[in-house]
């Protein structure tokens, strides 16, 4: 058998050029407001939150007695999509991002794809027998076992499903649920490293202690207490604005800055890019 077109991972691995070819080299966090940009910028920094995340799909109970049916998992999102998909994505998370360097985001924060599991597909069937038979024992039983499990679930997300509507990224709590494919969003996450004491790895609506902890007022409170992601002016590739009234604005906000560094203000105005101009040329 002819092997010399085979590229072994040890050889790939310490290849010098880390491009992605068919998908982007930067990964892409949208919000749904102009002020969570400048927060990002004025700090430097991108801010996990707890996220809930429907998990009927894999038919979880905790001692085969209470049902599982959402959990909040610390995260922080983002989308590996090429530029001119992005017109799809915006208005379900806000037409205000930050795209980074996707290497960086690898080799720095452990930034991991999102692994999509199929309905009743051999994973998801998978996933869920052992993760209820983690649940039906004691944690410290298997802790091992639990936080591989943990860790894979962390990663896991249906193909398709449900989810509840937003308006330009903002949520709305009177939204319906409406079905959504999950896989185009190619999704990708920095999972922050949890301090047991003051946060929660795995929140959930099976035990009633935990229940009150995952109302959008609680899951603040304890989003405020996660580790960001820390920026530097050499990771930022693009910002994202909706129109040129944010361009003004957000221009405005960078030269006011005072802690920044004159060439870093410049630096950061070259990479603003308003959107409304993008989608007229893809």
């Amino acid at each position: 058998m002819q092997t010399t077109d085979i590229i072994r991972a040890e050889e790939a691995s310490t290849t010098n050029t880390k491009l992605f070819r068919e998908s982007a080299n930067s990964l892409f966090n949208f919000m749904g407001k102009l002020d969570y940009i400048k927060k990002a910028i004025n700090e430097m920094a991108l801010f996990p939150r707890y996220v809930k995340e429907d998990v009927s799909y894999l038919h979880l109970k905790i001692k085969d007695e209470n049902a599982i049916n959402h959990i909040a998992l610390p995260m922080l999102c983002f989308c590996d999509i090429n530029l001119h998909q992005l017109k799809y994505h915006l208005g379900t998370y806000g037409h205000c991002g930050i795209g980074i360097n996707k290497q960086w985001a690898i080799d720095k924060y452990g930034v991991q794809p999102v692994n999509y599991v199929s309905k009743d597909s051999p994973v998801m069937n998978d996933l869920s027998i052992g993760f209820n038979s983690f649940l039906k024992n004691s944690e410290e039983d298997n802790p091992d076992e639990g936080n591989a499990l943990l860790t894979t679930l962390k990663y896991s997300k249906p193909v398709f499903g449900n989810m509840v509507e937003k308006e330009d990224g903002i949520s709305n709590p009177n939204g319906e649920s409406k079905p959504k494919n999950f896989y185009d969003e190619h999704e990708w996450r920095y999972i922050p490293p949890i301090t047991p004491r003051s946060n929660f790895e795995f929140l959930n609506d099976g035990l009633p202690d935990q229940q009150i902890l995952m109302e959008t007022k609680r899951l603040n409170i304890l989003s405020d207490q996660l580790d960001k992601m820390k920026l530097s002016l050499d990771n930022i590739n693009y910002i994202f604005v909706k129109n040129d009234q944010d361009v003004r604005e957000l221009s405005k906000f960078i030269m006011n800055c005072t802690h920044l560094e004159e060439f870093c203000k410049l630096s950061l105005l070259t990479k603003i890019i308003n959107l409304e101009k993008l989608e007229e040329d893809v």
